[in-house]
């Protein structure tokens, strides 16, 4: 039986979607182990697999170790977490501009746009390129869209006012906290990874942390004036949470029992029991799209640095507090979205989401099946070393203790933050088993 080792990154964006490849790809005869992102090589000194999924090559120390796996015979594929870069500053380095991939058998990309600047930049041929579309965007079709929460289950979970309509906000402002700690962190991180030549390290941050400022207290004081709505505030899984527990804790007591702080919860669950979306050129609100919620692009800060017209055509751009409270009413009373709005998700879908079928999972399995059946080359073993005994002892402790000796180095021995202000990002096993049961009527 052959073996796939599938690298998880963030589970609240990322597990829910292997866990369902990975029961499409055992129904093929595959064994398949999902494994915490970094962990490829100590596992694959002890499954021996005959591929590995990657996320990305960025990082030197990454491509080594995919190139010390290629060495082995062991197949690499690279299928990102993110496919739809936001600025087109980045676009090239989202493609892997300044990555070594030469180990990668196949890159997989979201759609056609993202294959064309990697062959324009000649990155890799493009016979190794796949088209595939958004494997976690399958959630929003059948059969996955069938396992989403109700908005009932929603409310309830959560205790919202169920007369009240719910209004999302998806923040994602992952720089705002280093412009005031970790400072050196961000610099060190950009330059170890060419971004620094793209991005300012210094500026970017005071600009997110100015943009988060002005964003929340116009959300809080949106709430306030309209006293018959929810609100959920959906935290990005690599920002700093804290800030957000911390200015809730200062407000009124009759405002905070209409709000929620949610970061351990699939952003499909809560979309679909979302009335209206308020984001800032997020992947979000592709989402919502694609649900056919009302979304609301929020460009209150004159410097704001963040914003895509593309990720923006398909919401209402709002500039101010009054162009916020006008738009949100508009919906709130029944408005329905505007044709050129609609016209516009559709073409942005189209170029940057190649096809949202529920079949891009399908196709990702059925690349790696035919590359697999086709490859006569086999893998070579981890012949007995030191090396070898110290995977098998990582390994054993990781999964006899549910990967908690790895959350012991990133949270410490009492918290569930780290050291950059994330909380909950690692899968465990039992979030595995969750995601076992919940599919287990789709496949």
């Amino acid at each position: 039986m052959r073996t796939i080792l599938i690298s998880i990154d963030h589970k609240w964006r990322d597990l829910a979607g292997y866990v369902y490849i990975k029961r499409l790809l055992e129904r093929r005869g595959y064994r398949v182990l999902l494994i915490r992102n970094n962990f490829e090589e100590f596992y694959s000194d002890v499954c021996n697999p005959d591929a590995v999924v990657m996320i990305h090559l960025y990082d030197k120390k990454v491509s080594d170790r995919a190139k010390r796996l290629k060495e082995r015979g062991i197949s690499i594929f690279l299928m990102p977490t993110e496919g739809i870069p936001t600025l087109k500053s980045i676009r090239a380095f989202a493609a892997g501009k300044f990555a070594d991939l030469s180990p990668v058998d196949i890159q997989f990309v979201w759609s056609n746009e993202m294959k064309n600047i990697m062959v324009e930049q000649n990155m890799m041929n493009d016979n190794k390129i796949k088209v595939v579309g958004v494997p976690r965007f399958d959630f929003y079709r059948p059969p996955l869209k069938n396992t989403l929460l109700t908005k009932e289950e929603l409310y309830g979970k959560y205790k919202f006012k169920y007369n009240y309509p719910l209004i999302t906000w998806a923040t994602n402002f992952t720089h705002a906290s280093f412009s005031v700690k970790n400072k050196d962190f961000i610099k060190k991180d950009w330059a170890k990874y060419k971004l620094d030549s793209i991005l300012n390290s210094e500026k970017i941050p005071k600009m997110d942390f100015e943009s988060r400022e002005i964003i929340f207290n116009n959300v809080m004081r949106l709430v306030e004036e309209i006293s018959a709505i929810n609100l959920l505030i959906k935290l990005h899984p690599s920002e700093d949470h804290m800030y957000y527990y911390e200015k809730l804790a200062s407000l009124d007591m009759n405002l905070k029992e209409r709000i929620r702080i949610v970061n351990q919860e699939y952003i499909w669950d809560i979309l679909n029991g979302t009335d209206i979306l308020i984001k800032r050129s997020c992947t979000t609100g592709i989402e919502a799209w694609l649900l056919g919620k009302p979304t609301i692009e929020l460009k209150l800060n004159p410097d704001e640095w963040y914003f895509s017209p593309e990720h923006a055509s398909g919401s209402d751009v709002v500039g101010s507090y009054d162009e916020l409270l006008d738009r949100v009413l508009y919906y709130l009373n029944g408005g329905s979205i505007p044709e050129n709005i609609l016209s516009a998700r559709e073409e942005f879908i189209k170029r940057w989401c190649y096809k949202v079928d529920g079949q891009s999972s399908s196709r990702f399995v059925e690349e790696i099946d035919s590359f697999l059946k086709n490859k006569s080359e086999s893998v070579e073993p981890v012949r007995l070393s030191l090396k070898k005994i110290k995977s098998y002892i990582i390994v054993f402790l990781m999964e006899v203790f549910d990967f908690k000796i790895h959350d012991l180095r990133v949270y410490g021995l009492w918290g569930k933050v780290d050291k950059l202000g994330r909380v909950d990002k690692y899968f465990h096993r039992r979030d595995e088993r969750y995601w076992e049961r919940r599919l287990e009527s789709c496949v």
